[in-house]
């Protein structure tokens, strides 16, 4: 692959490992480079999963349109992070349910909070 490898993090979604486990991808959300600077993150759906005051519960995470990060440095880590504020105290989310997690990018995965991997990507 030109010196860049790509290794997918997340296990695909079915029923019962959906909930067994912090959360999976249900399709799409592909990670792929320019080979030089840049790394892509595909239209998909995930399922993460979060707890509020002892309740746990699945987010389901939309990704509509690309995400482009540019001016990457490798190795990069990749994956979704929904918004710990957000889970806590819903009220200030959008009625639909948008803004409430992200994709992240960084030298390592976070080490606590509501995130699923989606690939490592190393020069």
């Amino acid at each position: 692959m030109n010196g860049i490898n790509i290794i997918e993090d997340w296990k695909q979604s079915t029923p019962i490992s959906v909930l067994i486990d912090q959360g999976r991808v249900n399709g799409g959300l592909v990670v792929t480079t320019d080979l030089i600077d840049e790394i892509t993150v595909s239209e998909g759906v995930a399922f993460i999963e979060v707890v509020r005051t002892g309740n746990t519960f699945l987010v389901d995470f939309h990704n509509t349109t690309p995400v482009v990060f540019s001016s990457v440095v490798f190795p990069q880590k990749v994956w979704i992070e929904i918004n710990t504020a957000n889970v806590v105290d819903g009220s200030a989310n959008n009625i639909d349910g948008s803004a409430i997690g992200e994709i992240k990018i960084g030298a390592t995965y976070p080490v606590s909070g509501f995130w699923i991997p989606l690939a490592s990507v190393d020069a």
